[in-house]
Protein backbone atom coordinates (compact mmCIF):
# COMPACT_ATOMS: atom_id res chain seq x y z
CA UNK A 1 0.00 0.00 0.00
CA UNK A 2 1.39 3.39 -0.99
CA UNK A 3 1.45 5.86 1.88
CA UNK A 4 0.34 9.30 0.59
CA UNK A 5 2.97 11.99 0.96
CA UNK A 6 3.72 15.46 -0.24
CA UNK A 7 5.12 15.55 -3.77
CA UNK A 8 8.84 16.31 -3.93
CA UNK A 9 8.97 16.29 -7.74
CA UNK A 10 6.69 17.64 -10.42
CA UNK A 11 6.07 14.11 -11.72
CA UNK A 12 4.78 13.09 -8.29
CA UNK A 13 2.64 16.23 -8.14
CA UNK A 14 0.58 15.13 -11.15
CA UNK A 15 -0.79 12.24 -9.13
CA UNK A 16 -1.45 14.02 -5.84
CA UNK A 17 -3.54 16.65 -7.67
CA UNK A 18 -6.33 14.38 -8.86
CA UNK A 19 -9.75 16.03 -8.63
CA UNK A 20 -11.54 12.80 -9.56
CA UNK A 21 -10.50 11.16 -6.30
CA UNK A 22 -11.62 12.60 -2.95
CA UNK A 23 -9.52 12.09 0.16
CA UNK A 24 -10.89 8.72 1.20
CA UNK A 25 -8.55 7.03 3.66
CA UNK A 26 -7.28 8.10 7.05
CA UNK A 27 -3.77 8.28 5.60
CA UNK A 28 -4.91 10.59 2.79
CA UNK A 29 -6.86 12.80 5.19
CA UNK A 30 -3.88 12.96 7.56
CA UNK A 31 -1.56 13.88 4.71
CA UNK A 32 -3.61 16.35 2.68
CA UNK A 33 -6.78 17.52 4.45
CA UNK A 34 -7.01 21.21 5.34
CA UNK A 35 -9.56 22.47 7.88
CA UNK A 36 -12.18 24.84 6.57
CA UNK A 37 -12.37 28.36 8.03
CA UNK A 38 -14.36 28.26 11.31
CA UNK A 39 -16.71 31.05 10.28
CA UNK A 40 -20.08 29.35 10.64
CA UNK A 41 -21.68 26.52 12.55
CA UNK A 42 -20.03 23.22 11.73
CA UNK A 43 -22.62 21.53 9.50
CA UNK A 44 -20.77 18.21 9.49
CA UNK A 45 -20.61 18.26 13.28
CA UNK A 46 -24.35 18.84 13.43
CA UNK A 47 -24.94 15.93 11.07
CA UNK A 48 -22.84 13.69 13.31
CA UNK A 49 -24.87 14.70 16.39
CA UNK A 50 -28.16 13.95 14.65
CA UNK A 51 -26.90 10.61 13.33
CA UNK A 52 -25.85 9.58 16.82
CA UNK A 53 -29.02 10.82 18.50
CA UNK A 54 -31.91 9.73 16.27
CA UNK A 55 -33.70 6.62 17.46
CA UNK A 56 -35.12 6.01 13.98
CA UNK A 57 -33.13 5.71 10.74
CA UNK A 58 -32.34 9.26 9.61
CA UNK A 59 -32.45 10.51 6.03
CA UNK A 60 -30.35 13.55 5.15
CA UNK A 61 -29.67 15.73 2.14
CA UNK A 62 -26.09 16.95 1.78
CA UNK A 63 -25.79 19.76 -0.69
CA UNK A 64 -23.34 22.29 -1.96
CA UNK A 65 -21.85 23.54 -5.22
CA UNK A 66 -20.24 20.96 -7.48
CA UNK A 67 -16.57 20.71 -6.62
CA UNK A 68 -16.90 22.15 -3.11
CA UNK A 69 -15.43 19.01 -1.53
CA UNK A 70 -18.55 17.13 -0.41
CA UNK A 71 -17.12 13.64 -0.97
CA UNK A 72 -13.97 14.43 1.01
CA UNK A 73 -16.07 15.85 3.87
CA UNK A 74 -18.22 12.71 3.90
CA UNK A 75 -15.14 10.48 4.13
CA UNK A 76 -13.86 12.67 6.92
CA UNK A 77 -17.21 12.39 8.71
CA UNK A 78 -16.90 8.60 8.90
CA UNK A 79 -13.14 8.68 9.46
CA UNK A 80 -11.74 11.43 11.62
CA UNK A 81 -15.07 12.28 13.23
CA UNK A 82 -15.52 8.75 14.52
CA UNK A 83 -18.71 7.70 12.77
CA UNK A 84 -17.08 4.53 11.39
CA UNK A 85 -16.62 3.10 14.88
CA UNK A 86 -20.35 3.50 15.58
CA UNK A 87 -21.90 2.61 12.21
CA UNK A 88 -21.53 0.00 9.51
CA UNK A 89 -20.75 2.47 6.73
CA UNK A 90 -21.43 1.81 3.06
CA UNK A 91 -20.37 4.21 0.28
CA UNK A 92 -22.40 4.05 -2.90
CA UNK A 93 -21.78 6.17 -6.01
CA UNK A 94 -24.57 6.46 -8.58
CA UNK A 95 -22.12 7.48 -11.31
CA UNK A 96 -19.85 4.47 -10.72
CA UNK A 97 -22.45 1.81 -9.99
CA UNK A 98 -25.47 2.85 -12.07
CA UNK A 99 -26.18 4.45 -15.43
CA UNK A 100 -26.32 8.18 -14.59
CA UNK A 101 -27.81 9.25 -17.92
CA UNK A 102 -30.82 6.97 -17.48
CA UNK A 103 -31.49 6.77 -13.76
CA UNK A 104 -34.77 5.44 -12.35
CA UNK A 105 -35.81 5.45 -8.70
CA UNK A 106 -35.84 1.64 -8.68
CA UNK A 107 -32.18 1.68 -9.74
CA UNK A 108 -31.24 3.63 -6.64
CA UNK A 109 -33.06 1.38 -4.18
CA UNK A 110 -31.64 -1.72 -5.87
CA UNK A 111 -28.18 -0.13 -5.82
CA UNK A 112 -28.46 0.49 -2.08
CA UNK A 113 -29.55 -3.09 -1.40
CA UNK A 114 -26.93 -4.56 -3.69
CA UNK A 115 -24.12 -2.47 -2.19
CA UNK A 116 -25.24 -3.53 1.28
CA UNK A 117 -25.02 -7.18 0.19
CA UNK A 118 -21.65 -6.70 -1.52
CA UNK A 119 -20.10 -4.89 1.45
CA UNK A 120 -21.45 -7.26 4.10
CA UNK A 121 -20.00 -10.26 2.22
CA UNK A 122 -16.70 -8.70 1.14
CA UNK A 123 -13.82 -10.89 2.30
CA UNK A 124 -11.76 -7.75 2.97
CA UNK A 125 -14.46 -6.53 5.40
CA UNK A 126 -14.96 -9.83 7.20
CA UNK A 127 -12.41 -10.76 9.86
CA UNK A 128 -11.33 -13.79 11.85
CA UNK A 129 -13.48 -12.59 14.73
CA UNK A 130 -16.49 -11.70 12.55
CA UNK A 131 -16.76 -14.17 9.69
CA UNK A 132 -20.46 -13.54 9.17
CA UNK A 133 -22.11 -10.10 9.44
CA UNK A 134 -25.50 -11.28 8.18
CA UNK A 135 -26.62 -14.73 9.32
CA UNK A 136 -26.55 -17.49 6.72
CA UNK A 137 -30.27 -18.28 6.65
CA UNK A 138 -31.13 -14.64 5.88
CA UNK A 139 -28.41 -14.39 3.25
CA UNK A 140 -29.70 -17.59 1.69
CA UNK A 141 -33.26 -16.26 1.57
CA UNK A 142 -32.18 -12.98 -0.02
CA UNK A 143 -29.89 -14.81 -2.44
CA UNK A 144 -32.64 -17.16 -3.61
CA UNK A 145 -35.04 -14.28 -4.23
CA UNK A 146 -32.44 -12.33 -6.21
CA UNK A 147 -31.33 -15.38 -8.20
CA UNK A 148 -34.69 -16.99 -8.97
CA UNK A 149 -37.07 -14.01 -9.10
CA UNK A 150 -35.30 -10.72 -9.72
CA UNK A 151 -32.64 -12.20 -12.02
CA UNK A 152 -34.64 -15.09 -13.43
CA UNK A 153 -33.55 -16.02 -16.99
CA UNK A 154 -30.80 -13.37 -16.92
CA UNK A 155 -27.43 -15.00 -17.78
CA UNK A 156 -24.86 -14.68 -14.99
CA UNK A 157 -21.29 -15.98 -15.13
CA UNK A 158 -21.36 -16.11 -11.34
CA UNK A 159 -23.72 -19.10 -11.45
CA UNK A 160 -20.83 -21.22 -12.76
CA UNK A 161 -19.17 -20.83 -9.36
CA UNK A 162 -22.17 -21.33 -7.06
CA UNK A 163 -22.03 -25.11 -6.64
CA UNK A 164 -19.13 -25.38 -4.19
CA UNK A 165 -19.21 -21.82 -2.80
CA UNK A 166 -20.36 -20.76 0.64
CA UNK A 167 -23.51 -18.66 0.81
CA UNK A 168 -21.38 -15.62 1.65
CA UNK A 169 -19.24 -16.13 -1.45
CA UNK A 170 -22.28 -16.76 -3.66
CA UNK A 171 -23.96 -13.55 -2.52
CA UNK A 172 -20.81 -11.55 -3.13
CA UNK A 173 -20.31 -13.00 -6.60
CA UNK A 174 -23.92 -12.28 -7.52
CA UNK A 175 -23.85 -8.72 -6.14
CA UNK A 176 -20.64 -7.79 -7.97
CA UNK A 177 -21.87 -9.13 -11.33
CA UNK A 178 -25.34 -7.61 -10.90
CA UNK A 179 -23.84 -4.15 -10.52
CA UNK A 180 -21.80 -4.55 -13.70
CA UNK A 181 -24.65 -5.95 -15.82
CA UNK A 182 -27.20 -3.45 -14.57
CA UNK A 183 -24.92 -0.54 -15.44
CA UNK A 184 -23.98 -1.54 -19.00
CA UNK A 185 -26.83 -3.70 -20.32
CA UNK A 186 -30.03 -1.73 -21.15
CA UNK A 187 -32.10 -4.85 -21.78
CA UNK A 188 -31.12 -6.34 -18.40
CA UNK A 189 -31.85 -3.01 -16.74
CA UNK A 190 -35.36 -2.84 -18.25
CA UNK A 191 -36.24 -6.35 -17.13
CA UNK A 192 -35.05 -5.80 -13.57
CA UNK A 193 -36.82 -2.44 -13.31
CA UNK A 194 -40.11 -3.99 -14.39
CA UNK A 195 -39.76 -6.72 -11.78
CA UNK A 196 -38.75 -4.30 -9.07
CA UNK A 197 -41.77 -2.06 -9.58
CA UNK A 198 -43.89 -5.08 -8.65
CA UNK A 199 -41.59 -6.21 -5.82
CA UNK A 200 -40.35 -2.98 -4.21
CA UNK A 201 -41.83 -3.90 -0.83
CA UNK A 202 -39.87 -7.16 -0.83
CA UNK A 203 -36.62 -5.34 -1.59
CA UNK A 204 -37.24 -2.75 1.16
CA UNK A 205 -38.08 -5.56 3.55
CA UNK A 206 -34.78 -7.30 2.75
CA UNK A 207 -32.86 -4.07 3.43
CA UNK A 208 -34.57 -3.82 6.83
CA UNK A 209 -33.88 -7.45 7.76
CA UNK A 210 -30.22 -7.14 6.76
CA UNK A 211 -29.74 -3.86 8.68
CA UNK A 212 -31.41 -5.37 11.75
CA UNK A 213 -29.14 -8.42 11.53
CA UNK A 214 -26.02 -6.27 11.24
CA UNK A 215 -27.04 -4.32 14.34
CA UNK A 216 -27.57 -7.52 16.31
CA UNK A 217 -24.30 -9.07 15.12
CA UNK A 218 -21.82 -6.21 15.43
CA UNK A 219 -23.76 -3.66 17.47
CA UNK A 220 -23.76 -0.95 14.77
CA UNK A 221 -26.48 0.75 12.80
CA UNK A 222 -26.07 0.83 9.04
CA UNK A 223 -25.25 4.15 7.36
CA UNK A 224 -25.38 4.35 3.57
CA UNK A 225 -23.78 7.36 1.86
CA UNK A 226 -25.18 7.87 -1.64
CA UNK A 227 -22.79 10.06 -3.59
CA UNK A 228 -22.78 11.86 -6.95
CA UNK A 229 -26.51 12.50 -7.36
CA UNK A 230 -25.48 16.16 -7.50
CA UNK A 231 -23.46 15.34 -10.64
CA UNK A 232 -26.50 14.13 -12.58
CA UNK A 233 -28.29 16.19 -15.18
CA UNK A 234 -30.47 18.67 -13.28
CA UNK A 235 -33.73 17.36 -14.71
CA UNK A 236 -32.84 13.72 -13.94
CA UNK A 237 -32.07 14.64 -10.33
CA UNK A 238 -35.19 16.79 -10.09
CA UNK A 239 -37.51 13.98 -11.20
CA UNK A 240 -35.79 11.51 -8.91
CA UNK A 241 -36.24 13.64 -5.79
CA UNK A 242 -39.55 15.28 -6.64
CA UNK A 243 -41.43 12.16 -7.73
CA UNK A 244 -39.80 9.53 -5.56
CA UNK A 245 -38.52 11.16 -2.36
CA UNK A 246 -41.02 9.11 -0.34
CA UNK A 247 -39.50 5.88 -1.68
CA UNK A 248 -35.91 7.08 -1.21
CA UNK A 249 -36.61 7.60 2.48
CA UNK A 250 -38.08 4.10 2.96
CA UNK A 251 -34.88 2.01 3.44
CA UNK A 252 -34.60 1.12 7.13
CA UNK A 253 -31.06 2.47 7.47
CA UNK A 254 -29.51 5.88 7.93
CA UNK A 255 -28.94 7.39 4.49
CA UNK A 256 -27.09 10.55 3.39
CA UNK A 257 -27.99 11.60 -0.16
CA UNK A 258 -26.00 14.21 -2.05
CA UNK A 259 -28.36 16.83 -3.46
CA UNK A 260 -27.82 19.33 -6.30
CA UNK A 261 -27.45 22.88 -5.04
CA UNK A 262 -29.45 24.10 -8.05
CA UNK A 263 -32.51 22.19 -6.75
CA UNK A 264 -32.13 23.83 -3.34
CA UNK A 265 -33.35 27.08 -4.88
CA UNK A 266 -36.41 25.86 -6.77
CA UNK A 267 -40.07 25.77 -5.80
CA UNK A 268 -39.74 21.99 -5.64
CA UNK A 269 -37.38 22.08 -2.66
CA UNK A 270 -39.99 22.51 0.08
CA UNK A 271 -41.97 19.57 -1.23
CA UNK A 272 -38.81 17.43 -1.46
CA UNK A 273 -37.29 18.39 1.89
CA UNK A 274 -40.41 17.48 3.89
CA UNK A 275 -39.47 13.84 3.34
CA UNK A 276 -36.01 14.22 4.89
CA UNK A 277 -34.83 14.90 8.44
CA UNK A 278 -32.43 17.71 7.58
CA UNK A 279 -30.48 19.39 4.80
CA UNK A 280 -26.82 20.27 5.34
CA UNK A 281 -24.98 22.64 2.98
CA UNK A 282 -21.26 22.82 2.22
CA UNK A 283 -20.38 26.19 0.67
CA UNK A 284 -17.56 27.26 -1.57
CA UNK A 285 -14.58 28.86 0.15
CA UNK A 286 -14.66 32.64 0.04
CA UNK A 287 -11.66 34.32 -1.53
CA UNK A 288 -13.37 37.74 -1.46
CA UNK A 289 -16.15 39.33 0.53
CA UNK A 290 -19.23 40.49 -1.30
CA UNK A 291 -17.82 44.03 -1.60
CA UNK A 292 -14.76 42.65 -3.39
CA UNK A 293 -12.30 42.95 -0.49
CA UNK A 294 -9.97 39.93 -0.20
CA UNK A 295 -10.90 37.32 2.37
CA UNK A 296 -7.58 36.30 3.97
CA UNK A 297 -8.83 33.22 5.86
CA UNK A 298 -10.28 31.57 2.77
CA UNK A 299 -7.26 32.41 0.63
CA UNK A 300 -4.92 30.95 3.23
CA UNK A 301 -6.88 27.69 3.28
CA UNK A 302 -6.59 27.37 -0.50
CA UNK A 303 -2.83 28.04 -0.39
CA UNK A 304 -2.46 25.31 2.21
CA UNK A 305 -4.51 22.92 0.05
CA UNK A 306 -1.78 23.26 -2.58
CA UNK A 307 1.21 23.35 -0.24
CA UNK A 308 0.05 20.28 1.72
CA UNK A 309 0.42 18.31 -1.54
CA UNK A 310 3.55 19.80 -3.10
CA UNK A 311 6.86 21.14 -1.79
CA UNK A 312 6.85 24.94 -1.80
CA UNK A 313 10.06 25.16 -3.82
CA UNK A 314 8.28 23.52 -6.80
CA UNK A 315 5.90 26.45 -7.31
CA UNK A 316 6.67 30.15 -7.55
CA UNK A 317 4.70 32.34 -5.07
CA UNK A 318 3.02 34.46 -7.80
CA UNK A 319 1.88 31.27 -9.52
CA UNK A 320 0.37 29.99 -6.28
CA UNK A 321 -1.48 33.28 -5.78
CA UNK A 322 -2.84 33.12 -9.32
CA UNK A 323 -4.13 29.59 -8.70
CA UNK A 324 -5.88 30.69 -5.52
CA UNK A 325 -7.44 33.73 -7.21
CA UNK A 326 -8.63 31.89 -10.31
CA UNK A 327 -10.03 28.91 -8.41
CA UNK A 328 -12.88 31.09 -7.18
CA UNK A 329 -12.70 29.17 -3.90
CA UNK A 330 -13.81 25.88 -5.50
CA UNK A 331 -11.49 23.01 -4.42
CA UNK A 332 -12.23 21.04 -7.61
CA UNK A 333 -11.13 23.94 -9.82
CA UNK A 334 -8.04 24.57 -7.69
CA UNK A 335 -6.92 20.94 -7.95
CA UNK A 336 -7.63 20.75 -11.69
CA UNK A 337 -5.82 24.01 -12.47
CA UNK A 338 -2.80 22.97 -10.42
CA UNK A 339 -2.51 19.58 -12.08
CA UNK A 340 -2.73 21.13 -15.55
CA UNK A 341 -0.15 23.74 -14.61
CA UNK A 342 2.21 21.01 -13.41
CA UNK A 343 1.79 19.10 -16.67
CA UNK A 344 2.50 22.27 -18.67
CA UNK A 345 5.58 22.93 -16.55
CA UNK A 346 7.01 19.47 -17.22
CA UNK A 347 6.20 19.69 -20.93
CA UNK A 348 8.01 23.05 -21.04
CA UNK A 349 11.10 21.55 -19.35
CA UNK A 350 10.82 23.97 -16.44
CA UNK A 351 11.72 23.02 -12.89
CA UNK A 352 9.14 25.18 -11.06
CA UNK A 353 5.51 26.01 -11.77
CA UNK A 354 5.46 29.64 -12.88
CA UNK A 355 2.84 32.17 -13.91
CA UNK A 356 3.06 31.21 -17.56
CA UNK A 357 2.23 27.59 -16.68
CA UNK A 358 -0.73 28.57 -14.55
CA UNK A 359 -1.97 30.93 -17.26
CA UNK A 360 -1.82 28.11 -19.81
CA UNK A 361 -3.95 26.02 -17.47
CA UNK A 362 -6.43 28.86 -17.06
CA UNK A 363 -6.58 29.47 -20.81
CA UNK A 364 -7.60 25.85 -21.45
CA UNK A 365 -10.31 26.01 -18.79
CA UNK A 366 -11.61 29.30 -20.18
CA UNK A 367 -11.86 27.80 -23.67
CA UNK A 368 -13.97 24.99 -22.25
CA UNK A 369 -16.42 27.56 -20.86
CA UNK A 370 -16.38 29.51 -24.10
CA UNK A 371 -17.56 26.36 -25.88
CA UNK A 372 -20.59 25.79 -23.63
CA UNK A 373 -21.85 29.22 -22.57
CA UNK A 374 -24.59 30.77 -24.71
CA UNK A 375 -24.91 34.47 -25.48
CA UNK A 376 -27.87 34.64 -23.09
CA UNK A 377 -25.84 33.03 -20.30
CA UNK A 378 -22.97 35.47 -20.88
CA UNK A 379 -25.42 38.38 -20.59
CA UNK A 380 -26.78 36.93 -17.35
CA UNK A 381 -23.25 36.52 -15.97
CA UNK A 382 -22.50 40.16 -16.76
CA UNK A 383 -25.50 41.15 -14.62
CA UNK A 384 -24.37 38.94 -11.75
CA UNK A 385 -20.88 40.40 -12.04
CA UNK A 386 -22.45 43.74 -11.14
CA UNK A 387 -25.20 42.90 -8.65
CA UNK A 388 -23.95 39.66 -6.96
CA UNK A 389 -27.64 38.79 -6.59
CA UNK A 390 -29.31 35.49 -5.72
CA UNK A 391 -31.77 34.77 -8.52
CA UNK A 392 -33.49 31.42 -8.66
CA UNK A 393 -34.65 31.38 -12.25
CA UNK A 394 -33.67 28.57 -14.60
CA UNK A 395 -30.82 30.44 -16.39
CA UNK A 396 -29.14 31.33 -13.07
CA UNK A 397 -29.47 27.78 -11.81
CA UNK A 398 -28.02 26.38 -15.03
CA UNK A 399 -24.98 28.65 -14.62
CA UNK A 400 -24.71 27.58 -10.99
CA UNK A 401 -24.77 23.94 -12.10
CA UNK A 402 -22.00 24.37 -14.71
CA UNK A 403 -19.85 26.42 -12.28
CA UNK A 404 -19.75 29.56 -14.40
CA UNK A 405 -21.63 31.18 -11.49
CA UNK A 406 -20.40 30.55 -7.94
CA UNK A 407 -22.18 30.94 -4.63
CA UNK A 408 -20.78 32.14 -1.31
CA UNK A 409 -22.13 32.72 2.18
CA UNK A 410 -21.35 34.48 5.42
CA UNK A 411 -24.29 36.17 7.14
CA UNK A 412 -25.99 36.21 3.75
CA UNK A 413 -25.62 34.39 0.47
CA UNK A 414 -24.54 35.92 -2.81
CA UNK A 415 -23.26 34.84 -6.19
CA UNK A 416 -20.40 35.95 -8.37
CA UNK A 417 -18.93 34.98 -11.70
CA UNK A 418 -16.27 32.30 -11.82
CA UNK A 419 -13.00 34.27 -12.21
CA UNK A 420 -11.99 32.09 -15.17
CA UNK A 421 -15.11 33.21 -17.03
CA UNK A 422 -14.69 36.92 -16.32
CA UNK A 423 -12.55 37.56 -19.39
CA UNK A 424 -15.28 36.10 -21.61
CA UNK A 425 -17.62 38.82 -20.41
CA UNK A 426 -15.45 41.51 -21.95
CA UNK A 427 -16.36 41.46 -25.63
CA UNK A 428 -12.97 42.86 -26.57
CA UNK A 429 -11.20 39.91 -24.94
CA UNK A 430 -13.62 37.09 -25.68
CA UNK A 431 -11.67 35.63 -28.60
Amino acid sequence: MNIPKKATTLAEAINVFDSRRPLMTKAELDAFYVERPPERLDEMGQMKVLLQSLTKPGKFLFTGPRGSGKSTELYRLVGERGIRSEFFVIHFSVTKSLNPSNLHFTDLVLGIANQLLATATDKDILTKDITQIIREDLLDDVFRWFDTTLLKDIPLRARDHFENATITAKVNLLAVELESKFRVEPATRDVIRSRLEKNMERLLEDIKFMADDIRRKIGRQTLIIVEDIDKLDREVARKLYLNHAATLTRPATHVIYTFPISLRYTNDYNQISRNFDETYPLPNIKINNRNGDPHPTGRDMLRRMVLERIEADLIEPPALERLVEMSGGVPLILIDLTQRAVVHTLASNHSRVGLENVDASIYKERRDYQAILTAEQLDLLRRRQEDKAMRNNTPDLECLHNLSLLEYTNNEAWRDVNPIVNQLLDNDNAD
